[in-house]
This record gives C-alpha cells, structure tokens and sequence, in this order.
C-alpha cells in the first residue's frame, strides 16, 4: 500500500527478475477508493500471481483482486470477490504443484465469520470465482490466516481467533480442500 496523501492510499507493486533479482517493472492497481490490506499468492499451474486487498470506497468495503502474468505484465481486470459489506483481512494461498489451476482466498465477515470462495485464474488471465463457503467461527471469529499453500493435494490450514466479547480468545482451526 503506497500512501498518496489527502487521505489517499493505492496497490503499487514491482516484478523483478529471477536471475540476479533486477528491476523488470513498476505497476499499480487502478481502482477507484483505497486499496489496503494487500496479500498476494501463487497458482503455480498457471503461473500467475493473484492479488487480493480491501478497496475501501464509498463508505463501503469490499475484497477485490488481480490476476498477474510477471514475466509479461498483462494483468486481468480487477475484480470483485466479496461486499461490499462489513468485510475485511484477506488472506490467500496458493497453489505450488504444476497442476493447480487456482487459488483459495479467505476475508473475515462481520456476519458469517471466515468465510472463502476459489479464485481460478488461467493462463489467459481469464477468472472465475467459486461459491462462497462459511467455513466458520461467527461473528466472533477475527484474524484469519492460512497455509502459504495447498500442497500436493490441495488441503489449506485455515486459522482464526474466536473471540467473544469480554472473553479471551481462542485459536480454531480447520482443514479445507481447494473447493
């Protein structure tokens, strides 16, 4: 997140070379509002970085993302996966094996708790979203977090702290497939 000042803030990124780390680009998200919160994933069968971010914009939130080629800079649209609504702290894990086509991206719902959809994005850049699934805690639930990646079968940690008000918190975890 690159602060612009006025109140301002945006998704900037550089891609840097494999061989000897050098400066291949710049980039940033054009997106109307205020990108924070910005996690970024692997698919490692496509090859494409997927970035996720809360945009706050028009006194809402919602969770959007981006599709990346690296070595070529092309880039999908921006899109929406969650809201806008009381939605906040994404979180994403890739995918390692050279057969996985996607990614699975977590945010916390005021609402529902943890809650997550896939997000495939191929090699043409084109995406597409799976279902959303609660996968738990409840309005309690805050701070999600999941394995950096799947594995050879896809199985995600997910984790959270289920925190009722005027309680301590507890940790919860749960193992979810790619879908």
């Amino acid at each position: 997140t690159m602060y612009f000042g006025g109140g301002q803030s945006g998704a900037v990124g550089s891609a840097f070379t494999r061989n000897g780390l050098a400066f291949a680009y710049a980039f940033q998200v054009t997106q109307t509002g205020n990108q924070d919160s910005i996690r970024v994933t692997h698919i490692g069968g496509t090859g494409i970085f997927v970035l996720v971010w809360c945009n706050f914009a028009n006194n809402a939130v919602e969770i959007s993302g981006l599709g990346l080629d690296p070595g070529q800079a092309p880039a999908t649209n921006v899109f929406n996966i969650a809201g806008p609504g009381n939605v906040d702290t994404p979180a994403v894990s890739g995918e390692a094996t050279p057969y996985g086509g996607n990614c699975l991206v977590i945010w916390n719902d005021a609402q529902y708790g943890i809650v997550g959809s896939t997000v495939a994005v191929d090699a043409n850049l084109q995406v597409a979203l799976g279902p959303f699934v609660t996968i738990g805690g409840g309005p309690t639930a805050v701070e999600p977090a999941i394995s950096k990646q799947g594995g050879y079968y896809g199985y995600h940690v997910i984790t959270w702290i289920d925190r009722p008000a005027g309680l301590p918190g507890w940790v919860r975890a749960q193992v979810v497939d790619y879908n």
